[in-house]
């Protein structure tokens, strides 16, 4: 696999990734938290 190939597998990846996130949290997941975001 070429350097081009893997990083539009990766990109692609990225993409599915983010689609389930949302698919599982909901769109309102972006709303800005700001200082009401936990401390790690």
């Amino acid at each position: 696999m070429t350097r081009k190939e893997e990083q539009a597998a990766s990109i692609k990846a990225s993409k599915i990734m983010a689609n389930l996130f949302t698919a599982m949290a909901g769109d309102d997941v972006d709303e800005n938290v700001a200082d009401a975001a936990p401390m790690l």
